[in-house]
């Protein structure tokens, strides 16, 4: 099964990685990790019984400082906002000395990143609220057993270090996901992207590619342009990347494919507006006896291709002084 947010991806009730890793699997080698053991466990549970009864406190001071950042205050400005807030705060805290780290732990971080992420909640803001809650946490592991015991004190407040890294970890995890999934996107739509190939006259095609070049749209380029020249017989192709600030070697190989591919058609290629670092790529990528056709601007790539063709370019009308 699979929890869906209301924005962003899915989130997996039971994580796995083609079917190899499952949740137990991940929250057991993030513990190793971590170090931490079984006997943290212990340690956290029976600190569970001292900070359970105060855990209405803990929440308090969490709110005041909360309160007292003006970027985190405006986050809680709004009475539904800071309610669900609240809730998480209450089940986060009471969650980190529950002292039982497994598979519904790691399942139960991962909703509640999501939810923090769909808040608004900066990554930032959250390391504050982990600082301010171990140090709130702390002070009561020192008050209930630093006299009578300080090592076991010790143990137990590096117990509880080593679950907050853990945690904080699990919630970089959300955060990166979700910043990633809109790239996906993204990606994905720029690859879908369509590369109009036009006829500017007989003979001749012009393929201004709009937005980025992609590795799967590069190769989309290269079978659309020569399909367009073995149906239009065309003698000449411009393309013009002009607004391509950089390509990837992956990009650049594939479009010096296409000169290859279009010159077994009978076809010449000709570049225009190439940037600097594009220029660059295409030359170290390129073979020896390789020869790239290539002009400044669209217009100069146009009229060496009409020019090759043998068109020839007739002003038929003269130029308006302004």
């Amino acid at each position: 099964m699979t929890l869906m947010g209301t924005h962003g991806p899915e989130i997996p009730e039971t994580p796995s990685f083609g079917g190899l890793v499952t949740a137990d699997d991940m929250v057991a080698a993030r513990k190793r990790l971590m170090e931490f053991t079984d006997e943290d466990e212990a340690l956290l549970r029976q600190f569970s019984g001292v900070a359970t009864p105060g855990m209405a406190e803990i929440v308090d001071e969490l709110r005041a400082y909360l309160h007292e950042h003006r970027d985190t205050a405006a986050l809680l400005s709004g009475r539904d906002t800071e309610e669900q807030v609240e809730h998480l705060r209450s089940d986060h805290l009471s969650g980190l000395t529950a002292g039982t780290v497994d598979a519904d732990y790691l399942i139960e971080r991962m909703r509640m990143g999501a939810r923090h992420e769909r808040l608004g909640v900066n990554p930032t803001w959250l390391l504050g609220a982990y600082n301010r809650f171990l140090c709130s946490a702390a002070s009561r592991i020192c008050e209930s057993s630093s006299s009578s015991d300080p090592e076991r004190a010790l143990a137990t407040l590096l117990a509880l270090q080593r679950l907050v890294f853990l945690d904080i970890g699990l919630a970089a995890d959300i955060y990166l996901a979700k910043r990633e999934h809109p790239n996906r996107e993204q990606q994905r739509a720029v690859s879908e992207l369509p590369t109009p190939v036009l006829q500017l006259i007989p003979g001749l095609l012009v393929v201004p590619i709009v937005g980025e070049l992609d590795d799967r749209r590069a190769l989309n380029l290269t079978n659309q342009l020569m399909v367009h020249i073995r149906n239009s017989r065309a003698q000449a192709a411009v393309v013009d990347i002009t607004g391509l600030p950089s390509i990837d070697l992956d990009v650049a190989a594939h479009l010096i494919t296409a000169v290859k591919a279009c010159a077994l058609l009978g076809a010449e290629v000709i570049f225009t507006g190439l940037s600097a670092e594009v220029a660059r790529t295409l030359v170290d990528i390129s073979p020896q006896k390789t020869t790239l056709i290539t002009f400044v601007d669209l217009q100069s790539g146009v009229e060496h291709a009409t020019q090759t063709l043998g068109y020839e370019m007739v002003m038929t009308r003269p130029l308006r002084n302004t």
